[in-house]
């Protein structure tokens, strides 16, 4: 009994150590600064109040944090962009449309490599056809361990994934295709980035669908990383709806797709769209200027 209970104390105190190390970040937001999680990599514990950009224990480099220069090429909230986007050093490429920033985080890590995340929509009138976000760290600023694995890369429940590499601190090339259904967004057992980002979705006046289909990527190698993520509306292309709120019992669980050719239709669309894109990010991350067909912007 007392060793059983000993090793509670030592799991529950590893917890709370990894607790302390996960990144902070300070959000720009339209109606509030707080300090949360990374969007797609919510944490074990929240500060909840504005916090400078430190980590928890301090990095191992301060001078590694994001300065006033690498601030100075993040984009500003409610900014409108089409074509690309500057973010960190980095003339990024954007998908076709006109993309309106609702969220800016800039972010250290707990080894102190200064990253940011930026998240903007797409909309049509008040109905909401996409999102897209972009996390990296900045040019000239580079990671001098690699990277640990990325999330992407063992990303499981989803509809479609591609694991082209996986190397500790070496190159990673991942890809996973899934679906989300925003209802549990707004609730409050939600991680409250995903609470925020619905608010800010309000606030840009668009309507958040019931469902999202996302395809995320993850390029890395020893020095850069870049994470991008496409949120796309699919009752825009006539494919929305799902006969469950239950995720397991989904129309857009893997095993349910081929049930719904056109629901298949569209995932293998944006596989191929997908697959084009991955090259646009692996040039950026290689130090490259990528070259940007019209078919790789053309979103399903």
């Amino acid at each position: 009994m007392r060793r059983s209970l000993y090793a509670l104390i030592v799991s529950c105190a590893a917890t709370l150590a990894a607790c302390t190390t996960v990144n902070t970040v300070q959000v720009q937001r339209s109606d509030e600064q707080q300090a949360v999680g990374s969007p797609t990599h919510p944490p074990c514990c929240v500060v909840a109040r504005p916090v400078a950009l430190v980590s928890r224990p301090p990095p191992v480099n301060p001078a590694a944090l994001l300065t006033a220069a690498d601030v100075g090429e993040l984009p500003g909230l409610h900014q409108h962009f089409t074509g690309s986007i500057g973010f960190l050093g980095r003339d990024t490429p954007l998908p076709s449309g006109d993309w309106e920033v609702i969220m800016v985080a800039k972010v250290s890590n707990p080894r102190g490599l200064p990253n940011a995340d930026v998240i903007m929509l797409r909309r049509n009138g008040g109905t909401l056809t996409g999102m897209f976000e972009i996390k990296g760290n900045a040019v000239g600023r580079p990671a001098s361990n690699g990277f640990a694995v990325s999330g992407v890369c063992t990303m499981g429940d989803t509809i479609f994934s591609d694991v082209r590499g996986a190397e500790l601190g070496g190159a990673q090339d991942c890809l996973a295709i899934l679906f989300q259904h925003t209802v549990h967004w707004r609730a409050a057992s939600a991680p409250r980035i995903m609470q925020a980002l619905a608010r800010d979705i309000d606030i840009a006046g668009a309507a958040l669908p019931p469902t999202l289909i996302s395809a995320a990527f993850e390029v890395r190698n020893r020095s850069y990383q870049l994470y991008e993520q496409v949120w796309l509306n699919p009752d825009t292309a006539g494919v929305g709806g799902d006969r469950s709120a239950r995720r397991s019992d989904s129309d857009w669980t893997a095993y349910n797709l081929n049930r719904d050719p056109e629901r298949q239709q569209y995932i293998d669309n944006l596989r191929q769209w997908a697959d084009g894109w991955r090259g646009v990010m692996e040039a950026l991350v290689g130090g490259r200027t990528p070259e940007v067909t019209a078919a790789d912007r053309a979103l399903p």
